[in-house]
């Protein structure tokens, strides 16, 4: 079933990406057509699963896999003729990305499978949400559902796709984990075709894909849905680079970008400030309104309101009650009155890991890092970066040429990304959760040094250095970059990487463990939180208002009562652990010492046995 359902994501994702690109001149190279439609059909994912269930048809595989199927098979039989690779120098350079990116898949896989459980806390919280989607198949939460915090209002575009794949893989926490990790690194891939185009250099695009994926602080294997951001970030400038060859190419930009709109609030607004950048450099260098962007940003918003047009405000519900709130004792002037409910809105501390960062932060990148937006870029390509800057700089007037468009973009980028890095280092007047910037400031930092290099190589043969030097010199920046950023990456990523901060002991998390010894899917009620037992591959109802209320009023009823009514249900076993304390004090009108009473009495009854049992949790069997 794994194997079927890694068939379909590609499936899906091409056949999406088929039928909304084929209409456009596609590219010679048949490796790169192909690829990019996977890339264009995983953005459009989001958005197909949200029209159908505006239209309230089930998010269901069958379902979305004959909407990919359609078009394709269409084209088929009208055309029966398909294109034939052909080896080239744009293929082999290709193929040369397609390495990086199995190295790189090869990398995150084996470090999210290092350990039997999933990472850090929001990786549980997908599960809920990804398991109410598999089983609902819907994107609309039940009322009153504070367990799926990310899904209704926040876009559902991740959980998805994750919620489809799911539907036809036994294992949610094996999904995650390999999804998300060939999800990130589909997005090096991505990156080489777009960095081909910016470029106009096979070779300047490959080694900017190599820094890339050497970079620390670009994507770990870290289970949330900014794992999708930058990997569809590419492939909507990719589109939007498409456009000098065919106008038509701006259609197929809309459902990408949406995708990304679809995905995550807070990074959205990144990617269109980093989008508008991209515009105004576009624009200079054409000496005209580049209205094919603007076209194409448009038409993604458009198409993003059909999740987002009634839930903008309560996705954003306590942030602008509080900036009302302030910028209502602000001066009477407007404008002052808009600025302070910004600031009041985007704090510049906003984002738990946010803080200030020293030079050393991004000059030395350290094996051991922050695992769900690592942070540092290395010496090497530091170095490479500084030397793109001030040759930037000294050189202005030589930015103007066209050739040279892609540095002024990079060059903005950077600037931008830096200073959203930099909102507490710098005390900005706003901040836009500066920790997770990380990941954008790579890309800029990889391009730049690419451009950094290339300037290198270009000083060394105007001085005639023979070309055998010059190998070398290449292979020592090479080591240097695998050296100072590489090793420290795959450090990071296949290190064993902590269960989350909801475990009260590691005594609780090896006593969840033994979930693992159950078939997939056994109903297992636990009293704490009912995400644990869905990440492990168990089934609890956890959007269920009967079972909640359960929850709370187990306390009150009698041993025979709790049994008949957890047989009716089907379950097999009863949990108690330290995060049922956490539950009772936090979401109950209970007290904890009923707790413990309430386990003797369940054991007493002999309805109930005990299973596994660890200081930090037992489970009992249901009679």
């Amino acid at each position: 079933m794994d194997l079927l359902t890694i068939v379909l994501f590609f499936c899906y994702c091409w056949g999406f990406g088929y039928s909304l690109s084929f209409f456009a001149k596609q590219p010679d190279n048949i490796i790169e057509a192909s690829v990019m439609r996977l890339g264009i059909g995983l953005a459009a994912f989001p958005l197909v699963a949200v029209l159908l269930n505006l239209l309230h048809v089930p998010v269901d595989w069958r379902i979305m896999f004959a909407l990919a199927a359609i078009v394709p098979v269409i084209m088929f039989f009208r055309t029966k003729s398909f294109q034939r690779p052909r080896l080239t120098k744009s293929t082999l350079y290709a193929l040369g990305a397609i390495v990086i990116f199995l190295i790189s898949l090869f990398v995150y896989e084996k470090g999210a499978f290092a350990y039997p459980y999933m990472e850090d806390d929001d990786s549980w919280t997908h599960a809920v949400a990804v398991k109410y989607i598999a089983m609902e198949k819907t994107l609309d939460e039940p009322p009153g559902q504070e367990f799926l915090y990310y899904l209704d209002p926040y876009p559902p575009g991740y959980d998805s796709i994750m919620g489809v794949l799911h539907q036809t893989s036994p294992s949610i926490m094996w999904t995650l984990k390999f999804f998300n990790s060939l999800i990130v690194s589909l997005g090096i891939l991505f990156f080489y075709f777009m960095a081909r185009y910016m470029t106009n250099s096979y070779q300047k695009a490959l080694f900017a894909t190599f820094v890339l994926a050497s970079i620390p602080g670009y994507l770990s294997h870290f289970i949330w849905s900014h794992a999708l951001i930058p990997t569809l970030f590419f492939v909507v400038i990719y589109c939007l680079e498409r456009i000098k060859h065919d106008k038509l190419w701006r259609y197929t930009s809309m459902p990408v970008l949406a995708g990304i709109i679809l995905t995550q609030p807070s990074q959205t607004v990144k990617v269109l400030i980093l989008l508008g950048a991209y515009f105004i450099v576009k624009s200079l260098y054409q000496k005209k309104i580049s209205w094919d962007i603007l076209i194409s940003i448009s038409g993604a918003l458009a198409l993003s309101l059909f999740w987002w047009f009634n839930r903008f405000a309560s996705m954003f519900s306590f942030n602008l009650s509080h900036a009302r709130e302030q910028a209502a004792t602000a001066p009477a002037n407007l404008v002052v009155r808009v600025l302070s409910g910004i600031r009041k809105t985007f704090p510049n501390y906003s984002g738990t890991a946010t803080r200030p960062y020293s030079f050393n932060d991004f000059f030395i990148a350290h094996k051991q890092n922050m695992i769900n937006n690592p942070i540092g870029i290395g010496i090497a390509v530091s170095l490479l970066v500084i030397i793109a800057l001030i040759v930037i700089i000294a050189r202005n007037k030589e930015m103007l040429d066209r050739k040279n468009e892609w540095i002024s973009v990079s060059a903005l980028w950077f600037i931008i990304t830096y200073l959203l890095v930099n909102s507490m280092t710098l005390n900005l007047p706003i901040g836009i959760f500066a920790f997770r910037a990380w990941m954008l400031l790579a890309v800029p930092s990889a391009l730049l040094a690419t451009a950094g290099l290339w300037y290198l190589i270009g000083l060394l043969r105007r001085n005639s250095v023979p070309n055998m030097i010059i190998v070398v010199f290449l292979l020592i920046v090479i080591g240097g970059i695998y050296l100072t950023s590489t090793v420290q990456k795959i450090a990071v990523n296949t290190a064993q990487w902590p269960p989350g901060m909801a475990w009260t002991s590691m005594q609780e998390l090896q006593g969840y463990l033994w979930l693992t010894t159950l078939p997939a899917n056994s109903k297992v009620f636990d009293l704490g939180s009912e995400s644990f037992v869905i990440g492990f591959d168990k089934y609890q109802c956890a959007w269920c208002p009967d079972e909640k209320k359960f929850k709370s009023d187990l306390y009150n009823l009698n041993s025979s009562g709790i049994h008949a009514w957890l047989k009716q249900r089907g379950y097999e076993y009863l949990i108690v652990g330290g995060m049922t304390y956490n539950y009772v004090r936090d979401f109950t009108d209970k007290n904890t010492t009923l707790i413990q009473p309430k386990i003797n009495e369940l054991i007493r009854s002999q309805l109930f046995v005990p299973a596994r049992q660890t200081e930090g949790m037992i489970a009992l069997r249901i009679r």
